[in-house]
């Protein structure tokens, strides 16, 4: 029986195969199909072709114990949970940057970040790089954002009142001041400015007038909406809700202040002398000589001692700039 010697190819012998071809891809109107030639060697290495990785289960991941040397478990598109030996699993997602270059960014420690949770992240990732973002750029992006201070109302009201303060009397800055911290402040601490609508301003100005105090609420009215407007000039919000609520608000109750009539001054003075309020000496004084000179209070405050004759005991108002206006 003859035997033969199968026969060897030598090396000059190529074999050759349809496979896909990257140029092709690359300019398929050029060269009009999706496949090319490539010549391989019968005795070179068999082609690789791409690892079929099997999705991991959360048992897997949750039952995977730390070893002495980190390792990993691949969920395949990327993303794995890294085992390390303290006993942490952290998810990161592996992919190449669309500027070039590969590189990874975590997704957080499981258990709090679930298989689903981490999936769910790797393709939003995933849709950040088909739209031509870096993942990583967004993330820090985000952070940014969150780690800047919120402009709350009260942030750009005080802000505000600084900037008027050199512009008031110190009795004008504090009383508008303790208004907001009273009326305002408590309601609107937290959010930030730009959510605030029309609605929102009106309830908290509806509670000054059910209190009766409806000129107090005009007033705060026409500071918020002064606070707003600061805030568009500083770049702040592009918008003033609190513009046109003073319209809409109760006019305020229009009437003489309260005053004592002849028959109950005698009555008021006994209770004045009998008072043992802590009002000091200077204050008693003050309250006296109102009640016998018939002066305004900021005549006699403000009333220079060249206008007080101690020995004659007279008090010569006549000269006030307000007396002259009179």
């Amino acid at each position: 029986m003859d035997i033969k010697e199968t026969a060897v190819p030598t090396l000059g012998q190529r074999f050759f195969c349809l496979t896909t071809a990257q140029n092709v891809y690359l300019q398929p109107m050029r060269f009009g199909v999706v496949l090319g030639v490539i010549f391989i060697h019968p005795f070179s290495a068999t082609l690789k072709m791409p690892k079929s990785i099997p999705p991991l289960t959360d048992r897997q991941v949750r039952n995977a114990n730390p070893a002495e040397r980190l390792f990993r478990l691949f969920d395949g598109a990327g993303l794995y949970v890294e085992i390390n030996p303290s006993g942490s699993k952290v998810w990161w997602f592996k992919y190449r940057r669309p500027q070039g270059g590969e590189t990874r960014i975590s997704f957080g420690a499981y258990p709090g970040v679930s298989l689903a949770a981490a999936r769910l992240k790797r393709e939003e990732a995933r849709q950040l790089l088909l739209s031509g973002a870096d993942p990583a750029e967004a993330k820090r992006a985000a952070r940014a954002v969150q780690a800047a201070p919120v402009n709350t109302f009260e942030r750009v009201a005080r802000d505000w009142h600084a900037t008027m303060i050199d512009q008031w009397q110190p009795g004008t800055a504090e009383n508008i001041l303790r208004r907001f911290q009273i009326d305002v402040f408590p309601f609107f601490n937290q959010g930030a400015i730009t959510a605030i609508s029309a609605s929102d301003l009106l309830a908290v100005l509806r509670r000054i007038e059910q209190r009766g105090a409806r000129e107090v609420a005009k007033r705060m009215a026409a500071d918020i909406s002064r606070v707003f407007e600061h805030g568009m000039n500083c770049g702040i919000i592009d918008r003033n809700p609190a513009a046109k609520l003073g319209k809409v608000l109760k006019p305020p109750l229009k009437g003489h202040f309260a005053a004592i009539g002849a028959d109950e001054l005698p009555a008021f003075l006994h209770a004045f002398v009998r008072n043992n309020a802590c009002m000091g000496p200077l204050v008693r004084i003050a309250m006296h000589l109102l009640l016998l000179l018939f002066v305004r209070t900021s005549e006699l405050i403000e009333a220079p001692w060249s206008e007080i004759d101690v020995e004659s005991g007279e008090f010569d108002w006549r000269t006030m700039s307000t007396a002259i206006e009179n």
